[in-house]
């Protein structure tokens, strides 16, 4: 929760860098929830999916680190100026 409040926060700001890094952090927020909600065991029946789940909860954590730390090299390949 607290991640998409720190990222809609960030997409007011007029930084191209900060808004980028928000929108991020409101994917990456989403894909913890719900990555943690099917790995928590809302389908345990079938074995795929805890494949999908973990695979979910890892792209979050890639999301996240790319909010919170954003290479120059990914800022310059995602922000035309």
């Amino acid at each position: 929760m607290s991640g998409i409040l720190m990222g809609r926060a960030s997409l007011k700001s007029n930084i191209p860098q900060i808004k980028l890094k928000g929108k991020f952090l409101i994917m990456a927020s989403v894909c913890y929830f719900l990555g943690g909600l099917l790995d928590v065991g809302l389908i345990e029946s079938i074995p795929w999916f805890i494949f999908v789940s973990r695979t979910i909860l890892m792209s979050g954590s890639v999301l996240f680190f790319l909010g919170f730390i954003l290479p120059k090299p990914i800022e310059r390949l995602l922000i035309k100026e």
